[in-house]
């Protein structure tokens, strides 16, 4: 490789590094997943959709998936894994609520959500060990 493209290739990827770190976004077509769990706890997807996809549509889902789990050992395995995904979204929301920039009220309703949130979360745990 010559010295001009080695510098063009390096400058490219300083271009897209910097812009990263400047809050550009990466393309949409990579599919890590894990960029986007890592996204979801940072509360980088934005109060709204943190909040009523992930937390309410997702928590839904999961519900339902649990009803229709009939093994005991697999409902609890499948319990933990729901609980691991809804204290990802509790934090997710509580810190997209912090970077919130709309109406204060919107961040203090979805903290305060997080937490009942969390008490659940405790609620059931305590109901799962006392079992």
């Amino acid at each position: 490789m010559s010295d001009e493209s080695e510098n063009a290739d390096y400058e490219s990827r300083s271009s897209s590094s910097a812009s990263l770190q400047a809050g550009g976004h990466q393309s949409s077509h990579t599919n890590d997943p894990e960029g986007f769990l890592s996204k979801l706890v940072n509360g980088d997807l934005g109060l709204a959709k943190t909040y009523w996809l992930f937390g309410v549509v997702g928590g839904q889902l999961t519900t339902l998936l649990l009803l229709v789990i009939t093994d005991e050992a697999l409902m609890l395995v499948y319990t933990f894994v729901c609980v691991a995904y809804q204290i990802a979204v509790l934090i997710g929301i509580w810190r997209a609520a912090t970077k919130y920039k709309g109406p204060k009220y919107w961040a203090v309703l979805a903290k305060l959500a997080a937490v009942f949130g969390g008490l659940q979360i405790g609620v059931l745990l305590s109901i799962l060990a006392a079992i």
